[in-house]
Protein backbone atom coordinates (compact mmCIF):
# COMPACT_ATOMS: atom_id res chain seq x y z
CA UNK A 1 0.00 0.00 0.00
CA UNK A 2 0.93 3.53 -1.00
CA UNK A 3 1.75 5.61 2.03
CA UNK A 4 1.54 9.47 1.29
CA UNK A 5 3.52 11.87 3.60
CA UNK A 6 0.73 14.07 3.97
CA UNK A 7 -2.64 14.28 5.50
CA UNK A 8 -4.94 13.43 2.66
CA UNK A 9 -8.36 13.45 4.38
CA UNK A 10 -7.84 16.56 6.27
CA UNK A 11 -6.35 18.54 2.84
CA UNK A 12 -9.38 17.13 0.93
CA UNK A 13 -12.12 18.37 3.64
CA UNK A 14 -10.12 21.63 3.43
CA UNK A 15 -10.16 22.13 -0.58
CA UNK A 16 -13.99 21.19 -0.63
CA UNK A 17 -14.90 24.25 1.80
CA UNK A 18 -13.91 26.36 -0.66
CA UNK A 19 -17.00 24.58 -3.05
CA UNK A 20 -15.07 24.66 -6.22
CA UNK A 21 -16.90 24.39 -9.23
CA UNK A 22 -16.40 20.89 -10.69
CA UNK A 23 -15.46 21.94 -14.46
CA UNK A 24 -12.12 23.78 -13.03
CA UNK A 25 -8.91 23.23 -13.80
CA UNK A 26 -6.78 22.41 -10.97
CA UNK A 27 -3.36 21.38 -10.74
CA UNK A 28 -1.60 19.78 -7.43
CA UNK A 29 1.76 20.47 -7.37
CA UNK A 30 3.80 17.39 -5.35
CA UNK A 31 0.97 15.51 -5.76
CA UNK A 32 3.29 12.40 -4.83
CA UNK A 33 1.00 9.07 -5.38
CA UNK A 34 -1.34 11.16 -6.32
CA UNK A 35 -3.84 9.82 -3.78
CA UNK A 36 -5.83 13.41 -3.18
CA UNK A 37 -6.48 13.59 -6.94
CA UNK A 38 -7.89 10.10 -6.68
CA UNK A 39 -10.03 11.60 -4.01
CA UNK A 40 -10.92 14.51 -6.08
CA UNK A 41 -11.64 12.34 -9.33
CA UNK A 42 -13.96 10.61 -6.79
CA UNK A 43 -15.46 13.66 -5.79
CA UNK A 44 -16.48 14.44 -9.38
CA UNK A 45 -13.43 16.81 -10.39
CA UNK A 46 -12.37 15.40 -14.05
CA UNK A 47 -9.97 18.45 -14.71
CA UNK A 48 -7.52 17.83 -12.65
CA UNK A 49 -3.37 17.78 -12.90
CA UNK A 50 -0.66 16.23 -10.53
CA UNK A 51 3.22 17.21 -10.38
CA UNK A 52 5.83 16.13 -8.63
CA UNK A 53 9.42 15.92 -8.93
CA UNK A 54 9.93 12.24 -7.63
CA UNK A 55 9.50 9.85 -10.82
CA UNK A 56 9.37 6.67 -9.02
CA UNK A 57 6.37 7.99 -7.29
CA UNK A 58 4.26 8.97 -10.26
CA UNK A 59 5.19 5.75 -11.35
CA UNK A 60 3.96 4.11 -8.32
CA UNK A 61 1.17 6.55 -8.48
CA UNK A 62 0.11 5.56 -12.11
CA UNK A 63 0.14 2.18 -11.03
CA UNK A 64 -2.25 2.13 -8.31
CA UNK A 65 -4.68 4.44 -9.79
CA UNK A 66 -4.97 3.67 -13.31
CA UNK A 67 -7.51 5.90 -13.86
CA UNK A 68 -4.67 9.05 -13.38
CA UNK A 69 -2.96 7.88 -16.25
CA UNK A 70 -1.83 11.28 -18.41
CA UNK A 71 -3.26 13.74 -15.15
CA UNK A 72 0.20 12.65 -13.04
CA UNK A 73 3.64 14.08 -14.55
CA UNK A 74 6.80 14.35 -13.54
CA UNK A 75 8.39 16.87 -13.62
CA UNK A 76 12.43 18.90 -12.85
CA UNK A 77 11.14 20.92 -9.98
CA UNK A 78 11.77 24.00 -11.80
CA UNK A 79 9.57 25.76 -14.61
CA UNK A 80 5.62 24.00 -14.45
CA UNK A 81 5.23 22.70 -18.13
CA UNK A 82 2.20 24.49 -18.31
CA UNK A 83 0.98 27.86 -20.31
CA UNK A 84 0.28 31.15 -18.40
CA UNK A 85 -3.17 31.18 -17.11
CA UNK A 86 -4.13 27.78 -17.68
CA UNK A 87 -5.59 27.00 -13.96
CA UNK A 88 -8.41 28.19 -12.03
CA UNK A 89 -6.66 26.60 -8.38
CA UNK A 90 -3.06 25.55 -7.67
CA UNK A 91 -3.03 23.12 -4.40
CA UNK A 92 0.13 23.09 -2.14
CA UNK A 93 -0.01 21.18 0.36
CA UNK A 94 2.93 20.26 2.55
CA UNK A 95 5.56 21.86 -0.23
CA UNK A 96 6.30 25.57 0.42
CA UNK A 97 8.87 24.83 2.91
CA UNK A 98 10.71 22.55 0.56
CA UNK A 99 11.29 24.64 -1.74
CA UNK A 100 14.88 26.10 -2.08
CA UNK A 101 13.41 29.30 -3.20
CA UNK A 102 9.57 29.92 -2.68
CA UNK A 103 9.80 33.60 -3.69
CA UNK A 104 11.09 32.42 -7.15
CA UNK A 105 8.87 29.85 -7.45
CA UNK A 106 6.11 31.37 -6.14
CA UNK A 107 6.22 34.57 -8.72
CA UNK A 108 7.31 32.86 -11.59
CA UNK A 109 5.89 29.48 -11.83
CA UNK A 110 2.84 29.70 -9.28
CA UNK A 111 1.28 32.69 -10.36
CA UNK A 112 2.12 32.43 -13.85
CA UNK A 113 -0.16 29.29 -14.45
CA UNK A 114 -3.08 30.62 -12.63
CA UNK A 115 -5.53 32.81 -13.87
CA UNK A 116 -5.30 35.87 -12.98
CA UNK A 117 -7.35 38.20 -10.47
CA UNK A 118 -9.54 35.07 -10.13
CA UNK A 119 -7.02 32.36 -9.63
CA UNK A 120 -6.79 30.51 -6.27
CA UNK A 121 -3.70 29.32 -4.32
CA UNK A 122 -4.59 26.47 -1.81
CA UNK A 123 -2.16 25.91 0.88
CA UNK A 124 -0.93 23.95 3.69
CA UNK A 125 2.40 24.43 5.83
CA UNK A 126 3.88 23.92 8.93
CA UNK A 127 4.77 26.99 11.21
CA UNK A 128 8.54 27.07 11.93
CA UNK A 129 8.12 28.08 15.13
CA UNK A 130 6.55 24.18 16.02
CA UNK A 131 8.03 22.47 13.56
CA UNK A 132 11.62 23.11 14.27
CA UNK A 133 11.61 21.86 17.89
CA UNK A 134 9.38 19.34 16.29
CA UNK A 135 12.09 17.60 14.02
CA UNK A 136 15.00 18.29 16.42
CA UNK A 137 13.23 15.74 18.44
CA UNK A 138 12.29 13.56 15.51
CA UNK A 139 15.72 13.67 13.77
CA UNK A 140 18.12 14.36 17.08
CA UNK A 141 19.73 16.79 14.97
CA UNK A 142 19.40 20.23 15.45
CA UNK A 143 20.32 21.00 11.63
CA UNK A 144 18.77 17.80 9.64
CA UNK A 145 16.09 19.78 9.03
CA UNK A 146 17.69 22.16 6.66
CA UNK A 147 18.18 19.51 4.09
CA UNK A 148 14.52 18.69 3.76
CA UNK A 149 12.65 22.10 5.40
CA UNK A 150 14.79 25.08 3.39
CA UNK A 151 11.87 27.25 3.95
CA UNK A 152 10.03 27.11 7.11
CA UNK A 153 7.41 30.32 7.37
CA UNK A 154 6.08 31.76 10.49
CA UNK A 155 2.66 33.57 10.38
CA UNK A 156 4.24 36.52 9.58
CA UNK A 157 6.70 35.59 7.07
CA UNK A 158 4.02 33.54 4.74
CA UNK A 159 2.03 36.84 4.81
CA UNK A 160 4.93 38.67 3.32
CA UNK A 161 5.78 36.04 1.12
CA UNK A 162 2.56 35.97 -0.68
CA UNK A 163 2.72 39.42 -0.49
CA UNK A 164 6.07 39.77 -2.17
CA UNK A 165 4.94 37.29 -4.94
CA UNK A 166 2.13 39.08 -6.16
CA UNK A 167 -0.73 37.50 -4.71
CA UNK A 168 -3.65 39.27 -3.18
CA UNK A 169 -6.98 38.73 -0.37
CA UNK A 170 -4.73 36.33 1.84
CA UNK A 171 -6.10 34.00 3.98
CA UNK A 172 -4.22 32.03 6.58
CA UNK A 173 -6.12 30.03 9.29
CA UNK A 174 -5.84 27.25 11.62
CA UNK A 175 -7.61 23.28 10.60
CA UNK A 176 -8.37 20.13 12.89
CA UNK A 177 -5.09 18.94 14.61
CA UNK A 178 -7.26 16.49 16.10
CA UNK A 179 -7.74 14.26 13.28
CA UNK A 180 -6.56 10.31 13.15
CA UNK A 181 -4.01 10.64 11.04
CA UNK A 182 -2.00 13.76 13.14
CA UNK A 183 -2.97 12.01 16.43
CA UNK A 184 -0.81 8.72 15.31
CA UNK A 185 1.88 10.52 14.02
CA UNK A 186 2.41 12.67 17.40
CA UNK A 187 1.54 9.31 19.24
CA UNK A 188 4.70 7.61 17.76
CA UNK A 189 6.86 9.87 19.69
CA UNK A 190 5.41 11.15 22.89
CA UNK A 191 2.50 8.03 23.62
CA UNK A 192 -0.01 8.79 25.77
CA UNK A 193 0.65 12.73 25.88
CA UNK A 194 -0.03 12.88 22.29
CA UNK A 195 -4.22 13.79 22.61
CA UNK A 196 -3.29 16.49 25.67
CA UNK A 197 -0.66 18.23 23.44
CA UNK A 198 -2.86 18.25 20.48
CA UNK A 199 -5.86 19.53 22.39
CA UNK A 200 -3.81 22.63 23.69
CA UNK A 201 -2.43 23.28 20.55
CA UNK A 202 -5.75 23.43 18.81
CA UNK A 203 -6.60 26.28 21.24
CA UNK A 204 -3.20 28.15 20.38
CA UNK A 205 -3.22 31.62 18.54
CA UNK A 206 -2.73 31.22 15.29
CA UNK A 207 1.18 32.14 15.26
CA UNK A 208 1.92 29.64 17.72
CA UNK A 209 -0.70 27.14 15.81
CA UNK A 210 1.34 23.93 13.91
CA UNK A 211 0.49 24.19 10.57
CA UNK A 212 -0.93 26.98 8.40
CA UNK A 213 -3.80 26.50 6.39
CA UNK A 214 -4.87 28.68 3.47
CA UNK A 215 -5.75 30.33 0.50
CA UNK A 216 -3.89 33.35 -1.71
CA UNK A 217 -5.82 34.74 -4.73
CA UNK A 218 -3.60 35.55 -7.92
Amino acid sequence: MLEERGNIDLSLAYFLKFKIPKGKRILEIGCRFGSLLHLLQKAGYQNIIGIDIDKGAIEKGISKYPELEGKLIHYNGERLPFNSEEFEVVLMFDIIEHLPSPKQFLANQVNRVLKQNTGKLIFQTPNKIINIPWEILQHKSFTAYKSFHPSLQSYHSLQQLFMATGFTQILIEKNNLLSAHNVERVKKEIGFLSLPLLKALQKMPIIFFPNFWGVAYS
